[in-house]
């Protein structure tokens, strides 16, 4: 996962880390360890943080660089 992605999405949702943890029913230090290449996100909250974010999951993954859903 691009973690720049990531954490460029959240940001232009204008969400902390703390309310996206809360969305996918977790905490800000997943988010955190997520962000910082840590640890990998489920193929599920994949999806989701897709669907959060408004983003495409290949844009998080880096397939594509077109972060909207075609």
């Amino acid at each position: 996962m691009r973690v720049d992605r990531l954490k460029q999405s959240r940001l232009k949702s204008h969400l902390t880390q703390e309310q996206l943890g809360v969305l996918l029913h977790t905490d800000k230090k997943q988010i955190s360890r997520w962000e910082s290449g840590g640890s990998v996100p489920h193929a599920e909250t994949l999806i989701e943080l897709s669907r959060i974010l408004s983003v495409s999951v290949d844009y998080l993954l880096g397939i594509s660089d077109e972060p909207t859903i075609r």
